[in-house]
């Protein structure tokens, strides 16, 4: 009966984690930040569906394999990737800070993540930016607070 028990439990949880990773891509591309995440390397691996529209594509999958110096804010690469390198060195994650964005705001408020991968895998870090919060306001708001 116990081992019955178990195994009965043991497929709810399964079927619930299948459940939420089924869930996670409809999640991801309707939320309103724009999410991406990078490998060790700065390359992009994958994006929301608002992060490959603000950077002028039409699917998440057109991004991958790009690097900053291969979008539209080319001219602002080497300020980006220096923030994520900084992220990927120490460690640590850089919340609600503002940084310049070739867009007609000009600036938005981004939150970058490090990791805890194993060692096989190349996805290093996220990063996600907040439309809601591009009136310059550095406090965090419900619309661009991430939690790392």
């Amino acid at each position: 009966m116990i081992n019955t028990d178990k195994k009965l439990t043991d497929n709810v949880h399964k079927q619930a984690a299948q459940a939420s990773l089924q869930l996670l891509p409809l999640i991801m591309n309707n939320i309103p930040q724009a999410v991406f995440w990078k490998d060790k390397n700065l390359v992009y691996l994958g994006c929301n569906r608002a992060f490959a529209e603000d950077a002028g594509f039409s699917s998440p999958e057109e991004i991958i394999g790009k690097t900053d110096f291969d979008m539209p804010w080319k001219d602002q690469a080497e300020l980006y990737r220096a923030d994520d390198r900084r992220v990927l060195d120490s460690g640590e994650s850089r919340l609600n800070y503002e940084e310049p964005q070739t867009t007609p705001e000009g600036s938005t408020i981004s939150s970058t993540c490090p990791l805890s991968m194993t060692a096989r895998s190349s996805l290093r870090y996220f990063c996600a930016n907040s439309d809601g919060c591009r009136s310059k306001s550095v406090l965090p708001t419900s619309s661009a607070s991430v939690v790392c």
